[in-house]
């Protein structure tokens, strides 16, 4: 029987390698049942890279493996400090999720009509 921690790791490898097959997808034309399945890179992505959603779902993982609670204040900050040394050498990142961290980096008091309700 797999242990807890190797489910866990395969949660991540399955993420990251779904991420990393559909980035050179994202934001283009549904695709049929004819597409390729393969490592093939496009835009800002090398083959097999994968995006800003799983290396910001990478420091929460980094975070609640020491035992963190979430919902934790300290938490939180621990992982926007990650989200923001990320952000100043990542490739891409989301328009909303950029303008959240610098404001975040500015010191700004980030809220949930700040960040917009559309993505919800």
């Amino acid at each position: 029987m797999r242990s807890y921690n190797d489910r866990v790791e395969g949660v991540l490898l399955g993420m990251a390698a779904g991420d990393a097959l559909g980035a050179p997808y994202e934001f283009g034309p549904a695709r049929g049942p004819e597409l390729e399945v393969a490592m093939v890179g496009g835009g800002v992505w090398e083959a097999g890279e994968w995006t800003d959603d799983t290396a910001m779902a990478i420091a929460i993982s980094e975070v609640t493996a020491g035992g963190a609670d979430l919902l934790d204040a300290r938490a939180q900050d621990e992982l926007v400090a990650r989200w923001l040394e990320w952000s100043r050498d990542t490739k891409d990142i989301g328009i909303q999720t950029g303008s959240v961290l610098r404001s975040a980096a500015r010191g700004g008091h980030i809220t949930a009509e700040a960040c917009g309700r559309s993505s919800r």
